[in-house]
């Protein structure tokens, strides 16, 4: 059984990482980096030999580490700002609260990383593979993210403001509470991607995948989606508001007390805002699509006709006030379809 124990042998210049009487650490500089990395190796490759290695603190700023295998290394609270870190691997690392500002880590490998709460502001990080990474409340501000392999990548509270997402991958990632504000999204795949209560404003993006995704109070207005695909995607609570919204794919999707006031569509959307027959009752929205003649409700969709069957079975026998309300919604998408959308005379 191999044991993992902390590196303890340094360079006699080297600050251990000792506590200062104001509680704070001293960061680690000038240790023997060959040294502990060459005992990780040994550590990774050959069970039971070396010490896994231990960067915490350690001030790596500027440093040169292009091409290592880093994987499987251990640095909380370490220091990356400005290292060259070109094809490095960081698999497996745990990097919690670390300070990577304006690293240069094109093509490195972060599989499996735990890099939560770190700084990644103004990195270059082009074709990083980051399957199943987490990021977690990280800043990612303005970093270079283009082609980025985020594949089931763990992504909360990231703040991507600026960020160049250029051609990345999201597939599967849960990017809940993250802040999408002001980014380059073109060609970007987040097909089932989880973007719940994200910040998704000012943006741009044009022939995104975003097919099953979920938005759930998502806020999304005054940006561009174009040329995308939302098929099956999910949107309940969702703030589409002055959101330029044409040329998508939107076969599936599905519209639950989503705002698309002033929104620029392809299709005409109707919406009434109307309360619930729960008990205390609650403000939601109906929404008609004209062109397609479908409605949103609830968990209830389907045909005008349809959702007039639904006003009779369901609603009617729990609250006769509130089904003549949905009725008279009924009457109202019907004179918008049949000014919009007349029936053609024989």
């Amino acid at each position: 059984m191999s044991m993992i124990c902390r590196t303890t042998t340094y360079s006699s210049e080297d600050q251990i990482c000792s506590k200062r009487m104001d509680g704070e650490a001293t960061m680690r500089r000038n240790i023997d980096l060959e040294t502990i990395l060459k005992k990780h190796e040994l550590y990774r490759d050959y069970p039971g030999k070396g010490c896994r290695a231990d960067l915490g603190w350690a001030d790596l700023s500027g440093v040169d580490l292009s091409g290592k295998y880093l994987s499987g290394v251990q640095g909380y609270r370490i220091k990356l700002n400005r290292a060259q870190c070109q094809r490095t691997y960081f698999d497996d690392v745990y990097f919690l609260r670390g300070q990577l500002k304006g690293i240069d880590a094109s093509d490195a490998h972060f599989i499996n990383a735990y890099i939560q709460e770190a700084d990644f502001e103004d990195a270059v990080m082009p074709r990083i593979c980051a399957h199943r990474a987490r990021f977690c409340g990280s800043n990612m501000r303005n970093a270079d993210l283009r082609d980025a392999d985020f594949t089931n990548a763990l992504l909360c509270t990231v703040d991507f403001t600026d960020a160049n997402l250029d051609g990345a991958n999201f597939s599967g990632a849960d990017l809940t509470g993250a802040t999408l504000v002001h980014c380059s999204m073109n060609n970007v795949n987040m097909q089932d991607a989880e973007l719940s209560l994200s910040t998704m404003q000012l943006l741009h993006a044009k022939n995104c995948n975003f097919r099953d995704a979920k938005f759930i109070a998502t806020d999304a207005h005054l940006s561009t989606f174009e040329d995308s695909n939302f098929e099956g995607a999910f949107f309940r609570q969702t703030d589409f508001r002055r959101t330029t919204l044409r040329g998508n794919r939107m076969t599936g999707a599905k519209f639950y007390n989503t705002i698309l006031s002033g929104a620029n569509l392809d299709k005409v959307y109707v919406q009434v805002n109307c309360a619930t027959y729960m008990d205390p009752p609650e403000e939601t929205i109906i929404t008609y699509c004209v062109d397609d003649d479908y409605v949103f409700y609830g968990t209830h969709e389907g045909t005008l006709a349809d959702f007039s069957a639904y006003i009779r079975e369901k609603v009617y026998t729990k609250n006769k006030d509130l089904a003549f309300m949905y009725e008279g919604a009924v009457v109202y998408f019907k004179s918008i379809r049949n000014t919009l959308c007349p029936p053609v005379k024989e």
